[in-house]
């Protein structure tokens, strides 16, 4: 295994700074991605961009479940007018947590580790998670576009409220009854 990279929090100037686009997928890019990957797992992430890791350079790795994507230049060509509404969170931003809205589906063009250029068309948590990191890739931090801040610990009784009105918490017993009802929810 490489070594893990050092996470950058909040407070550091890079987060704000807008990331360069990448020239070509060299050798050392491809382990600047690897070292990335590795880094995101470590610290049981979903999603990091290499200003995260000090490095001003247009770079994101991915894995909401279904395998790694690294990718190169990401870009957003589409987004729906869908929004999802879900709590995130961010490695750089520890022990902070909020509701942001997203679009639902996007579609990202990208170049791969391979220098060869994908499409993929992402919805849900994979849509959610390449906002997120494509975001940090502008300066963006997700703090700055939070609906409702939650303490994930010991929420308020508002906030939980607030994410009973939006369904963001797990339906109460009497749904185990009828679970078929709860299935068409997540539809």
């Amino acid at each position: 295994t490489m070594a893990l990279l050092t996470l950058r929090l909040e407070g550091d100037p890079i987060l704000r700074k807008k990331a360069k686009p990448v020239r070509e997928v060299t050798p050392h890019v491809k382990a600047l991605l690897d070292a990335m990957l590795e880094t995101m797992y470590a610290d049981q992430g979903v999603g990091l961009a290499a200003p995260q890791v000090g490095r001003l350079r247009r770079l994101i790795t991915v894995d909401v479940g279904d395998g790694p994507y690294k990718m190169v230049n990401p870009e957003i060509l589409e987004r729906s007018e869908e929004q999802q509404l879900d709590i995130e969170g961010c490695l750089s931003v520890p022990h902070f947590n909020g509701t942001v809205y997203r679009p639902k589906r996007v579609t990202v063009r990208y170049t791969d580790e391979n220098g060869e250029e994908q499409t993929v068309e992402a919805e849900d948590l994979f849509a959610r998670c390449l906002c997120h990191e494509i975001d940090h890739l502008n300066g963006i931090l997700f703090r700055d576009l939070v609906d409702e801040v939650i303490d994930m610990e010991n929420p308020s009784d508002e906030q939980i409220a607030y994410m009973q009105e939006h369904h963001l918490l797990p339906e109460k017993s009497d749904a185990e009854e009828t679970p078929s009802a709860a299935e068409d929810e997540e539809a």
